[in-house]
This record gives structure tokens, C-alpha cells and sequence, in this order.
């Protein structure tokens, strides 16, 4: 459905209700745009305050790695911490945990990774923990005296989740001393960061994927699925640590199921592995926003409400119900019902009390028109039935030269039912050649002209076309055509043919019928047309004057009718030596040929002259009589300049021409002499 098309069913109390939402709607866009941008302001905001958060809260698991580094330096210390004496060693550990409850167990390993003196009174035995032997032979593959932390492990005595941190014993003493965390310790130690309402606080392993602590505390049937310990490899919070290991920002569902927006820090101060994390839910972050939103949503459309219901209310009184008032009016004036009125309020829009007014006007006019409608469609009437039983073929026309009536005759001229012409543009129906003549006509009868024995070609319906004289007027302003055509294509063919018949007579009054080459008075004519020329446009003249060598021997040793064939054949030659359609030859009497070369000057005739004399040599004509044994020409030329007076050049010129082809018949025939160039009728030097 087109807009077009929709718009043709909605009156005017809808389109101003849709007119009104329009208008509304982008303040609505506006209103839905400032939302968004608060959103995620706040949400950049709580991210911040977040990663503030976490990076503070941080600070107290960090520092339990501190005490462990300084509880581990104080063992090493310990002169009875070592490989040798065992109750001593034991004795040594006990009293170090003593009062530090945020460790385990302390003890120390040798070189193989077995436990040589353990806390809590272990036998010395070969530790088949792979986490622990690991952590003893990376000690002591390290070359610094520094602290080592160890993998994610499952303390066996208390079956909590732990990581041991060791470092090497004096070198004299070749061990390890270790001492494991207790995570129930580092969970109280969070706790105390959790006080905002809604945080929650998680101590990860990232690259075992574990959840080492929680706060708040998970809900009991939760925690009995997820301990302390449990996997966490695939959520989106281990991803994003993995991918983030100097911190950032993600929103992932929490170990309890809750979305949360998190902020993640690695532990600084040691090589942990361990990432804490600040989480707050995504519903306590957006809730002011939420609630926002939805009041301006309730708002936004009791106002809408409100508006559309007092438009709709206004433009029933104001629009809607006086429309309907001109509309049937209007519906009145269409039933001839001439004599209706209508009155429009005082407090009515001016735009609608003009209209009344006009409506009102129109009635009184509509009457006066439709009496003389009445008399047009008598007279129109007398017209067709004059136009239907004539021979000619009349039209009306509209302004754009489109029929709106075609008579009977159309049949009979253009083998045409009247209807195969009404609507379709008379431009159309004429032959291409003469669209230029049917244009001017219709330019004629628009500007309130009248044409006649307007002549041009229509094309019949049985392909061929037919010539037709049209006469015509206009009357409305132009607004409307009366054309009258009759067919003309007899007449037009005798015409034609006399046409041809004078183009024939013209062309043989001015062509010699031997050679095909200008005839005398051609020759005449042509030259006092260039010599005029010549003294106008300022450019050299040139006349070659030309005689077959020995032509009267020629016509008694083989006869006339081989004298005519040679005359032909130099005459060919002659003129196929022309370059120009300027140029002219012509025969000038006997076997004399002349050639008038305009714009040519002394060179030009004399290269052109020879270029005559090369081509009857190339025709080889035999010629036994002649001192070259073939046919050849003599030329002489003469040039006329433009400079001084040009009366009588004509004359002169010739003579001038004659006199150099004297002199070459003179000098042996078969050549080219040039005559003197003229300067004037008589300035011959």
C-alpha cells in the first residue's frame, strides 16, 4: 500500500491526531535517548565506585601473603628448623603458628619433597601430593632466596581448600619450609569488605578456575552444591580474568546465580595467581533507573492521552464538522440544487468563511454556466452531425494536441476507427520527417492563431502514409483545437512528380550531355559567381583551361563515336582529379575542358594542373597519330589575386588561361604552363 493510497482513506480528525503524534514523537526519542545516556552513566559510575572497591579491599588478603612471607623468613631463621633434628623442628613450627590462626600447618620438605618435620607431628614420610612436591622442586630450582607460591590443593587433614607458599632453607641445610593458608581465615578477612549493601566479595584462582571464599556467605543449598574449592571454569567471571589479568570490569552471573556487575584486581605483593572480585547486582545498580523510566513512560502517555483527546475534541468543532457542513454543500450544488446557501459562524476560521463565501459565489455562477452548457451542447450537437457526414476528416483537439473527438472519416483516409485516434497525441500519428511542421501548427493554434494547407503524412493503419491537408482554428484561449484534414495524396504525387521532372530539366539545362561535366553556360554563371566571391571574401581565384592533344587527328584516324568514348574518359579523369565540392569542371567547347578552382593559388593550380595531365596519361588511350603515342592533355592556367578593381576579370581571366594553354600546345604538348597572375581587370604585368 502506497502512502498515497493510505492517506486516500483517513479524514481530517485522523490526520490531525496522526499530525499531532508526529509532533510528539520526537520529543518522545529525546525523553527515550536521555534514559539510555543515564543508564549508562550510572552503570560507568558503579563500575568505578567498584574497581575503587575492589582494589581496597584487596589490601587485606594481600597482607595475609605478607605475614606468610614474614613467618616463613622467621622459620628460616630458626637454627632448629631443618632436616636434622625433628623434635626440635616440630617444636620450632608449633610455636611460629602459635597465635596465627590464618595459617594451617607449617612444615619443611627436602630435596625429594618428602615431609621431614610437619606441625602437627607428622612422620617424616614421602608426600605423594603432587601440589606440594611440585612447590618443593620449584623452590629449590629457584635461584632467588624469595618466596614461592604453590598450586590450588585440598589440605588432606582438614579437607579444606589451601595454597602452600614456601622458600629455601639456608644452604648448608638443603630443604624447604612451607606453610599453607587457612581460607577460612582469609574469608573472615572479607567479610570486612562487604559492608556496602548488596556487594559481594570472591576470592578466585583463575587459573585453577576455583572459587576460594564468598561473601556474603552463599545460602546453605547452594553451598552444598558449590563449596569452597568448586570449579568455576566456564563462567564469564574466570573468563574475563583470564582475558583481563591486570583488572577490569564484567557483568557475569555470581557463584549464587545472581547477575552481578563485577570489578576484578589480581592480589599484589606476590606471585598469587589469585584475582579478587567486587560484585554488586545489576537490579540494586539500575533500580533508581528503572523506576525512572517506567514513571516518565506512565507520564509520557497520560500526556499523549491527554493531548490526542483535546485535539480530537477541538478539531471536531473547529474542522471536522464544518468541512462536513461545505461538504454537503458542495454534494447540494452538484445535485443543481442552485438556489443552497451557506452560512458559517462568526468565530469559525477566516480560511472556512472564505470558502463559504466562494461556495456561495459559485452557485450563482454554476447556474449562469450550466444554462450555457445547455446551449454548447446543442451547438456541439449540430457539429458532430455536420463533422460525421463529411468527407474531410475532422478533430478536436486539447492544448497538448491530443484528440478529444475524431469523425467518421478517419476511416476512410487513415483506415482508423475514430476511437484509435481520441487520446492519442496527433505528434504521434505523423510521419518523424514531419514532426517539425505538426509542431509548428500546434504552436500556431495555441498562441490563438489559425493555420491553413498545413501539409504532412499520417500514417495509415495499413503501414503506409498518407498525405493530408490541415486547416484549422483555435477557440477557449488556445485551450481547444479545431482541425479539418483532407487526404492529398494523389494530388501530392502528381506534385512530386513534377518536382522531379524540374530537377531533371534544371540538371540537364546545365550539364553536357556527353561528358557529364558542366554544360557552357553553367561554366558562364559559376564564374562570375566565384570572381564575386573572390572580390568579397579576399581569397585567390584559379582557372585551368584544357585541350586533348591532337583531338581532330584522333576523331579521322578512329572515328567520332571512339572520339566521344575518349572525351568521356578524359572528362572522368578530370573530374575525378578534383578534390573539393567547391571545385567545377565543365566543357567549354569542342575538346576544351575548363576547371575553376576558387581559393587556389598559384602552386595549388599548378600541382592540380599536373595531377590532371598524370591522370590521362594513366589512362594509356592509344593514340598512334600523337607524338607520345597515347592520348594527353595540354593545360594552361592563369590565377586571379584579389587586389585592385575585378571589373571585367571575367574576360580577362579566360584570356589570360588561353593564352598559357597556347604556350604549352607550343612547348611539345602533353604539359602544364602557368599564365601570369592577375592583379586586376587590367593589370596584366
Amino acid at each position: 500500500m502506497t502512502v498515497t493510497s493510505f492517506l486516500q482513506g483517513v479524514g481530517a480528525r485522523m490526520r490531525l491526531i496522526i499530525l499531532i503524534v508526529l509532533a510528539v514523537l520526537p520529543l518522545g526519542g529525546l525523553i527515550v535517548y536521555g534514559l539510555i545516556a543515564n543508564y549508562e552513566t550510572t552503570l560507568r559510575l558503579a563500575s568505578d565506585d567498584l574497581m575503587r572497591t575492589a582494589s581496597m579491599a584487596a589490601k587485606d588478603p594481600e597482607g595475609l601473603f605478607e605475614n606468610a612471607r614474614s613467618m616463613l623468613l622467621a622459620a628460616k631463621a630458626e637454627d632448629t628448623v631443618g632436616l636434622s633434628d625433628r623434635e626440635a623442628c616440630q617444636a620450632s613450627l608449633q610455636m611460629l603458628l602459635a597465635g596465627n590462626p590464618q595459617f594451617l600447618a607449617m612444615g619443611v620438605l627436602d630435596e625429594s619433597g618428602s615431609i621431614s618435620c610437619h606441625s602437627s607431628g607428622l612422620r617424616p614420610s614421602l608426600n605423594t601430593d603432587p601440589s606440594v612436591v611440585g612447590l618443593a622442586l620449584r623452590t629449590l630450582a629457584s635461584q632467588a632466596t624469595g618466596m614461592v607460591v604453590g598450586d590450588f590443593m585440598i589440605d588432606r587433614r582438614t579437607g579444606q581448600p589451601t595454597v602452600a607458599v614456601a622458600i629455601r632453607l639456608a644452604p648448608d641445610r638443603r630443604g624447604v619450609v612451607f606453610v599453607s593458608l587457612n581460607f577460612e581465615r582469609l574469608t573472615k578477612v572479607a567479610e570486612g569488605g562487604a559492608s556496602a549493601a548488596g556487594l559481594s566479595m570472591t576470592l578466585v584462582h583463575p587459573g585453577a578456575g576455583r572459587m576460594m571464599t564468598h561473601d556474603p556467605p552463599i545460602p546453605r543449598e547452594v553451598e552444598t552444591l558449590l563449596p569452597f574449592g568448586t570449579t568455576l571454569v566456564g563462567s564469564r567471571l574466570v573468563a574475563a580474568m583470564a582475558a583481563q589479568p591486570t583488572g577490569g570490569i564484567v557483568e557475569a552471573e555470581g557463584p549464587d546465580g545472581i547477575e552481578r556487575v563485577y570489578a576484578f584486581v589480581p592480589l599484589r605483593g606476590a606471585e598469587t595467581g589469585m584475582m579478587l572480585a567486587i560484585g554488586q547486582p545489576r537490579a540494586v545498580i539500575m533500580g533508581p533507573q528503572t523506576r525512572t523510566a517506567w514513571m516518565m513512560g506512565i507520564i509520557g502517555v497520560a500526556v499523549l492521552t491527554l493531548v490526542l483527546g483535546a485535539v480530537w475534541w477541538i478539531g471536531l468543532i473547529s474542522q471536522v464538522r464544518p468541512i462536513e457542513r461545505l461538504t454537503r454543500f458542495a454534494q447540494r450544488l452538484e445535485g443543481r440544487e442552485n438556489e443552497a446557501r451557506i452560512e458559517m459562524e462568526a468565530w469559525q476560521p477566516p480560511e472556512l468563511r472564505t470558502l463559504g463565501r466562494t461556495l456561495n459565489a459559485a452557485a450563482v455562477r454554476l447556474d449562469a454556466a450550466r444554462r450555457a452548457e445547455e446551449a454548447v451542447a446543442a451547438s456541439e450537437s449540430r457539429f458532430r452531425l455536420l463533422a460525421e457526414n463529411t468527407a474531410d476528416l475532422i478533430a478536436i483537439l486539447d492544448a497538448d494536441g491530443v484528440p478529444t473527438f475524431v469523425s467518421p472519416a478517419s476511416k476512410c483516409i487513415v483506415g482508423r476507427d475514430p476511437q484509435e485516434l481520441i487520446g492519442r497525441p496527433i505528434r504521434e500519428t505523423a510521419h518523424p520527417d514531419d514532426g517539425a511542421a505538426v509542431d509548428g501548427m500546434l504552436d500556431t493554434l495555441r498562441s490563438g492563431g489559425a493555420v491553413a494547407d498545413v501539409r504532412y503524412r499520417m500514417a495509415h493503419q495499413a503501414g503506409h502514409f498518407v498525405w493530408v491537408e490541415v486547416s484549422g482554428r483555435s477557440y477557449d484561449d488556445g485551450a481547444r483545437m479545431t482541425l479539418s484534414a483532407r487526404d492529398i495524396t494523389r494530388r501530392r504525387g502528381v506534385e512530386m512528380e513534377l518536382e522531379q521532372a524540374n530537377r531533371v530539366l534544371a540538371e540537364l539545362a546545365t550539364t553536357d550531355g556527353l561528358t557529364g561535366l558542366a554544360n557552357r553556360r553553367s561554366f558562364d554563371a559559376s564564374l562570375d559567381r566565384e570572381i564575386a566571391r573572390c572580390r568579397r571574401d579576399g581569397v585567390d581565384l584559379t582557372l585551368l583551361f584544357i585541350d586533348i592533344d591532337r583531338f581532330k587527328l584522333f576523331n579521322d584516324s578512329y572515328g567520332h563515336l571512339a572520339g566521344d568514348e575518349c572525351l568521356r574518359r578524359v572528362s572522368k579523369a578530370v573530374r575525378d582529379a578534383m578534390r573539393r565540392p567547391a571545385d567545377i569542371a565543365a566543357r567549354y567547347g569542342g575538346e576544351e575542358i575548363a576547371v575553376i578552382l576558387p581559393g587556389t593559388n598559384a602552386a595549388g593550380a599548378s600541382n592540380r594542373a599536373n595531377r590532371i595531365v598524370e591522370a590521362v596519361r594513366e589512362l594509356a588511350v592509344p593514340h598512334l597519330l600523337s607524338e607520345h603515342g597515347i592520348v594527353t592533355v595540354s593545360v594552361g592556367t592563369a590565377v586571379l589575386r584579389p587586389s585592385g578593381s575585378l571589373q571585367h576579370a571575367a574576360s580577362d581571366l579566360i584570356g589570360e588561361a588561353d593564352v598559357a594553354l597556347y604556350a604549352a600546345k607550343k612547348a611539345g604538348r602533353d604539359r602544364v604552363v602557368e599564365g601570369r597572375q592577375l592583379a586586376g581587370a587590367r593589370d596584366l604585368a
